[in-house]
């Protein structure tokens, strides 16, 4: 029974040995535990960040805050395209702009306050590729009251859709969520600004229609829920003509910026929106010729006190809009 028992003895001793030996490869296989959500990189209010760029391989997308005196926060979008180093061919580089509310406002508070998923630790230069740290060539860096704070962007983590990336500062590696980078890697795609307004429609209470030289208010009526728009003159009765056609305005949505107004613009129509506080804000509707030669009718533009530059539409929206104003400004 004693050779039995030594045997037995000596197995268990074996499996034990390489138990504690898959144990500390893997510890070491990872910087450090991973520390589970809300791991607080930096401290920070939306309010502090005047600027966020991200840069990867022949793209970089600038976000720069703006605050208007009397109005809302606003972000001046600049998209700059480049060959990427060691391309045969480098042809001369483009940038476009664009105006940015909601979309840059979202990304914006994803990084201030800025917690990451989990912590990775100091990551070595010996395991930066593990981790897609070895390029370097993708980053973001935050402007954050007056000091710059920069991120390394490495690979997904698997299984999970997340990114890891790397503070050069202190060497530290985090998991954070993908959204607000896919958002900054788009561009204008993904960040122009498309709403006309932030107010809501059951704000509304008045509006005043110009154009042409003349000029025409109109009203809200009907109930809650139910709202229209009516003649000053018999406030409970639906105008359908008017209704379609502010519908129509409502509609109209940006598909590029410009920096400033287009040469040779004529305003077609400007609406004043009230409120029970007085003014909402305000719509412009401008028509310029045409940049593209194969374009007849010329180029459709709007503004409003949310999009903050001026904004091209679809010349076949914009045109509708304007072939209808006869009707309602008889």
């Amino acid at each position: 029974m004693k050779p039995l028992r030594s045997l037995s003895l000596h197995a268990g001793l074996l499996v034990l040995s390489g138990v504690a030996a898959a144990f500390a490869w893997s510890k070491d296989k990872t910087p450090r535990s991973a520390q589970e959500t809300n791991v607080t990189v930096w401290n920070a209010r939306p309010s502090d960040v005047s600027r966020i760029v991200h840069e990867t391989k022949g793209k970089k997308v600038d976000l720069e805050a703006r605050d208007e005196k009397k109005g809302e926060r606003w972000y001046y979008g600049k998209v700059e395209y480049t060959s990427p180093p060691g391309a045969i061919s480098q042809p001369a580089a483009k940038s476009t702009v664009f105006a940015s509310v909601g979309p840059a406002t979202k990304v914006v508070e994803a990084f201030a306050p800025f917690k990451a998923l989990r912590a990775l630790g100091k990551v070595p230069d010996s395991r930066a590729a593990e981790f897609g740290f070895d390029k370097k060539d993708t980053s973001v860096t935050l402007t954050i009251s007056g000091k710059e704070r920069k991120l390394f962007i490495g690979s997904i983590a698997p299984g999970s859709g997340d990114t890891y990336a790397l503070d050069p500062a202190t060497s530290e590696g985090y998991v954070l969520k993908s959204d607000p980078l896919r958002d900054l890697e788009g561009g204008e795609s993904r960040l122009l600004e498309r709403e006309q307004h932030v107010f809501k429609d059951s704000d509304m209470t008045s509006a005043k229609i110009t154009a042409g030289g003349k000029s025409r208010v109109i009203v809200r009526g009907g109930p809650e829920g139910k709202k229209f728009w009516a003649d000053p003159s018999d406030k409970e009765k639906n105008d359908e003509t008017l209704g379609n056609w502010m519908q129509k305005v409502d509609h109209l949505r940006v598909t590029e910026f410009a920096a400033k107004p287009p040469e040779g613009r004529t305003v077609l129509v400007r609406i004043d929106f009230d409120g029970a506080s007085g003014n909402l804000g305000y719509f412009e509707l401008s028509k310029a010729p045409s940049t593209d030669s194969s374009a007849q009718k010329g180029d459709y533009w709007i503004a409003t006190e949310h999009t903050h530059l001026p904004g091209k539409i679809p010349a076949t929206t914009g045109e509708q809009v304007e072939q209808d104003l006869v009707s309602i400004l008889k």
